[in-house]
């Protein structure tokens, strides 16, 4: 098995549809969240405005 470095950073409003995209895949597929159906990147969206207006942190993983 071979492992890849990551690093993880702020998430930006341009991210937000490929976390869309692999959390409707969890959604779907898997039991490790309590969603029932696949939010939309409209809904992404919505989400990641209430944390910044709460001035918390949206984190995301990418390749270093």
């Amino acid at each position: 098995m071979s492992t890849q470095e990551a690093a993880v950073r702020a998430a930006a409003p341009e991210d937000l549809g490929r976390i869309a995209e692999i959390f409707s895949h969890y959604v779907i597929g898997g039991v490790t969240t309590f969603e029932e159906v696949p939010p939309t990147v409209a809904h992404r969206r919505q989400r990641f405005g209430d944390l910044a207006e709460r001035r918390l942190p949206c984190a995301k993983r990418c390749s270093r």
